[in-house]
Protein backbone atom coordinates (compact mmCIF):
# COMPACT_ATOMS: atom_id res chain seq x y z
CA UNK A 1 0.00 0.00 0.00
CA UNK A 2 1.55 3.36 -1.24
CA UNK A 3 0.07 6.28 1.12
CA UNK A 4 1.61 8.53 -1.01
CA UNK A 5 0.19 7.36 -4.36
CA UNK A 6 -3.43 6.89 -2.09
CA UNK A 7 -3.06 10.55 -1.53
CA UNK A 8 -2.41 11.68 -4.99
CA UNK A 9 -5.28 10.12 -6.11
CA UNK A 10 -7.91 11.36 -3.63
CA UNK A 11 -6.40 15.24 -4.39
CA UNK A 12 -6.86 15.04 -7.74
CA UNK A 13 -10.35 13.25 -7.62
CA UNK A 14 -11.13 16.00 -5.24
CA UNK A 15 -9.96 18.89 -7.22
CA UNK A 16 -12.63 17.62 -10.42
CA UNK A 17 -15.75 18.02 -7.80
CA UNK A 18 -14.45 20.40 -5.19
CA UNK A 19 -17.79 21.48 -3.43
CA UNK A 20 -19.66 18.24 -4.05
CA UNK A 21 -16.49 16.90 -2.01
CA UNK A 22 -15.83 19.22 0.60
CA UNK A 23 -20.30 18.80 1.35
CA UNK A 24 -19.71 14.69 1.43
CA UNK A 25 -16.75 15.14 3.47
CA UNK A 26 -18.83 17.47 6.17
CA UNK A 27 -21.45 14.92 5.91
CA UNK A 28 -18.61 12.20 7.43
CA UNK A 29 -17.28 14.22 9.83
CA UNK A 30 -20.84 14.92 11.34
CA UNK A 31 -21.37 11.19 11.47
CA UNK A 32 -17.96 10.73 13.22
CA UNK A 33 -18.37 13.08 15.85
CA UNK A 34 -15.94 15.46 14.86
CA UNK A 35 -18.33 18.06 14.39
CA UNK A 36 -19.93 17.52 17.68
CA UNK A 37 -16.84 18.04 19.46
CA UNK A 38 -16.04 21.08 17.53
CA UNK A 39 -19.46 22.58 18.72
CA UNK A 40 -18.85 21.48 22.61
CA UNK A 41 -15.02 23.24 22.34
CA UNK A 42 -17.27 26.74 21.11
CA UNK A 43 -19.45 26.12 23.88
CA UNK A 44 -16.65 25.92 26.54
CA UNK A 45 -16.59 29.41 28.98
CA UNK A 46 -13.78 30.20 31.17
CA UNK A 47 -16.02 31.70 33.68
CA UNK A 48 -18.54 28.81 34.95
CA UNK A 49 -21.02 29.11 36.41
CA UNK A 50 -23.74 26.37 37.52
CA UNK A 51 -26.78 27.30 35.21
CA UNK A 52 -23.86 27.30 32.68
CA UNK A 53 -22.87 23.82 33.60
CA UNK A 54 -26.76 22.75 33.54
CA UNK A 55 -27.08 24.41 30.12
CA UNK A 56 -23.98 22.55 28.94
CA UNK A 57 -25.07 18.81 30.37
CA UNK A 58 -27.92 19.28 28.91
CA UNK A 59 -26.93 20.33 25.24
CA UNK A 60 -24.15 17.53 25.99
CA UNK A 61 -27.04 14.78 26.35
CA UNK A 62 -29.24 16.23 23.24
CA UNK A 63 -25.99 16.09 20.75
CA UNK A 64 -24.96 12.75 21.96
CA UNK A 65 -28.82 11.72 21.02
CA UNK A 66 -28.78 13.42 17.75
CA UNK A 67 -25.32 12.25 17.23
CA UNK A 68 -26.48 8.91 17.30
CA UNK A 69 -29.97 9.05 15.09
CA UNK A 70 -27.37 10.64 12.57
CA UNK A 71 -24.20 8.94 12.59
CA UNK A 72 -25.61 5.55 10.46
CA UNK A 73 -27.08 7.53 7.59
CA UNK A 74 -24.42 10.38 7.45
CA UNK A 75 -21.67 8.04 7.28
CA UNK A 76 -23.51 5.85 4.94
CA UNK A 77 -24.07 9.01 2.85
CA UNK A 78 -20.73 9.97 2.68
CA UNK A 79 -18.99 6.50 2.05
CA UNK A 80 -21.54 5.60 -1.09
CA UNK A 81 -20.64 9.34 -2.50
CA UNK A 82 -16.67 8.72 -2.06
CA UNK A 83 -16.91 5.08 -3.48
CA UNK A 84 -18.86 5.91 -6.30
CA UNK A 85 -15.89 9.02 -7.17
CA UNK A 86 -13.69 5.84 -6.93
CA UNK A 87 -14.89 3.46 -8.94
CA UNK A 88 -16.75 5.75 -11.77
CA UNK A 89 -15.55 8.94 -11.37
CA UNK A 90 -19.00 10.27 -10.92
CA UNK A 91 -21.47 11.24 -7.55
CA UNK A 92 -23.94 13.35 -6.69
CA UNK A 93 -25.87 15.67 -3.66
CA UNK A 94 -28.25 12.59 -3.81
CA UNK A 95 -25.61 10.14 -3.15
CA UNK A 96 -24.54 12.38 0.20
CA UNK A 97 -28.32 12.50 0.95
CA UNK A 98 -29.33 8.66 0.27
CA UNK A 99 -28.55 7.50 3.64
CA UNK A 100 -31.73 9.48 4.78
CA UNK A 101 -34.33 7.11 2.58
CA UNK A 102 -37.12 6.49 4.70
CA UNK A 103 -35.95 2.75 3.52
CA UNK A 104 -32.45 2.83 4.80
CA UNK A 105 -32.74 5.25 7.58
CA UNK A 106 -33.31 3.47 10.39
CA UNK A 107 -31.39 -0.16 9.60
CA UNK A 108 -28.27 2.56 9.15
CA UNK A 109 -28.39 3.21 13.05
CA UNK A 110 -27.98 0.10 14.48
CA UNK A 111 -24.97 -0.95 12.90
CA UNK A 112 -22.88 2.17 13.30
CA UNK A 113 -23.77 2.28 17.16
CA UNK A 114 -23.01 -1.38 17.38
CA UNK A 115 -19.46 -0.70 16.26
CA UNK A 116 -19.14 2.16 18.54
CA UNK A 117 -19.75 0.15 21.31
CA UNK A 118 -17.16 -2.83 20.42
CA UNK A 119 -14.49 -0.25 20.26
CA UNK A 120 -15.68 0.92 23.41
CA UNK A 121 -15.78 -1.98 25.30
CA UNK A 122 -12.47 -3.05 24.06
CA UNK A 123 -11.23 0.51 24.39
CA UNK A 124 -11.75 -0.01 28.12
CA UNK A 125 -9.81 -3.24 28.53
CA UNK A 126 -6.74 -1.51 27.36
CA UNK A 127 -5.32 1.16 24.78
CA UNK A 128 -3.75 -1.88 22.43
CA UNK A 129 -7.24 -3.66 22.40
CA UNK A 130 -9.05 -0.90 21.47
CA UNK A 131 -6.99 -0.18 18.87
CA UNK A 132 -6.87 -3.35 17.08
CA UNK A 133 -10.75 -3.69 17.24
CA UNK A 134 -11.13 0.08 15.57
CA UNK A 135 -9.01 -1.19 12.65
CA UNK A 136 -10.76 -4.24 12.58
CA UNK A 137 -14.02 -2.18 12.22
CA UNK A 138 -12.05 0.76 9.64
CA UNK A 139 -14.11 -0.26 6.78
CA UNK A 140 -17.50 -1.40 8.07
CA UNK A 141 -18.76 1.70 6.75
CA UNK A 142 -18.05 1.04 3.32
CA UNK A 143 -18.75 -2.42 3.29
CA UNK A 144 -22.49 -1.39 4.44
CA UNK A 145 -22.69 0.48 0.75
CA UNK A 146 -21.50 -2.56 -0.52
CA UNK A 147 -23.24 -4.98 1.19
CA UNK A 148 -26.21 -3.02 3.01
CA UNK A 149 -28.37 -6.21 4.34
CA UNK A 150 -25.32 -7.76 6.18
CA UNK A 151 -25.80 -7.77 10.08
CA UNK A 152 -23.49 -5.90 12.63
CA UNK A 153 -21.38 -8.76 13.17
CA UNK A 154 -20.77 -9.89 9.35
CA UNK A 155 -19.89 -6.21 8.81
CA UNK A 156 -17.49 -6.42 11.16
CA UNK A 157 -15.83 -9.56 10.27
CA UNK A 158 -15.80 -8.49 6.60
CA UNK A 159 -14.83 -5.47 7.62
CA UNK A 160 -11.54 -7.22 9.98
CA UNK A 161 -10.88 -9.65 6.63
CA UNK A 162 -10.03 -6.27 4.25
CA UNK A 163 -8.00 -4.90 7.50
CA UNK A 164 -6.31 -8.22 8.04
CA UNK A 165 -2.32 -8.08 7.24
CA UNK A 166 -3.20 -4.42 6.76
CA UNK A 167 -3.27 -2.67 10.59
CA UNK A 168 0.55 -0.88 10.41
CA UNK A 169 -0.28 0.68 7.34
CA UNK A 170 -3.51 1.72 7.74
CA UNK A 171 -2.69 3.28 11.51
CA UNK A 172 0.58 5.01 9.62
CA UNK A 173 -2.13 6.20 6.63
CA UNK A 174 -4.05 7.63 9.82
CA UNK A 175 -0.99 9.05 11.51
CA UNK A 176 -0.23 10.88 7.86
CA UNK A 177 -3.08 13.11 8.40
CA UNK A 178 -2.54 13.87 12.22
CA UNK A 179 -1.14 18.11 10.76
CA UNK A 180 -4.44 18.11 8.77
CA UNK A 181 -6.27 17.02 12.26
CA UNK A 182 -4.48 19.95 14.27
CA UNK A 183 -5.13 22.32 11.82
CA UNK A 184 -8.88 21.53 11.92
CA UNK A 185 -8.54 21.68 15.40
CA UNK A 186 -6.88 25.06 15.01
CA UNK A 187 -9.57 26.78 12.62
CA UNK A 188 -12.78 25.39 14.24
CA UNK A 189 -13.15 22.78 11.54
CA UNK A 190 -12.55 25.20 9.03
CA UNK A 191 -9.78 23.69 7.08
CA UNK A 192 -11.64 20.51 7.79
CA UNK A 193 -15.07 21.58 5.99
CA UNK A 194 -13.27 23.06 3.48
CA UNK A 195 -10.83 20.19 2.83
CA UNK A 196 -9.42 18.13 4.95
CA UNK A 197 -12.53 15.95 5.87
CA UNK A 198 -12.85 14.99 2.04
CA UNK A 199 -9.39 14.42 1.61
CA UNK A 200 -9.12 12.15 4.51
CA UNK A 201 -12.97 10.10 3.70
CA UNK A 202 -11.84 10.06 -0.49
CA UNK A 203 -8.01 8.19 0.51
CA UNK A 204 -9.46 6.00 2.63
CA UNK A 205 -12.44 5.05 -0.08
CA UNK A 206 -9.65 4.41 -2.10
CA UNK A 207 -7.89 2.27 0.62
CA UNK A 208 -11.09 0.09 0.55
CA UNK A 209 -11.46 -0.42 -3.18
CA UNK A 210 -7.92 -1.45 -3.59
CA UNK A 211 -7.74 -4.12 -0.59
CA UNK A 212 -11.15 -5.20 -2.00
CA UNK A 213 -9.94 -6.15 -5.17
CA UNK A 214 -7.16 -7.59 -3.46
CA UNK A 215 -8.86 -10.19 -1.50
CA UNK A 216 -11.09 -10.81 -4.40
CA UNK A 217 -8.11 -11.68 -6.34
CA UNK A 218 -6.87 -13.91 -3.26
CA UNK A 219 -10.22 -15.50 -3.24
CA UNK A 220 -10.87 -16.99 -6.53
CA UNK A 221 -6.85 -17.83 -7.18
CA UNK A 222 -7.82 -19.85 -4.46
CA UNK A 223 -10.62 -21.68 -5.39
CA UNK A 224 -8.85 -22.24 -9.14
CA UNK A 225 -6.09 -23.96 -6.76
Amino acid sequence: MNRTVLKEQARKLIEKNYWNSCAAGTVMALGSGILFTDIAALMIDPVSSDVFSFTLGGMSVFLTVVFFLLKGPCEYGSCRYFLKRTRDGKASLSDIRSGFQKDRFWKLIYPALYREIVIMLYALLFIIPGMIRYYDSYFTRFVIVDDPDLSPSQLHARSRELAKGHRKEMFLLDLSFILWNFASILTYSLTGVFYSYAYRTQTKALLYERLRRELREKQTEERAS
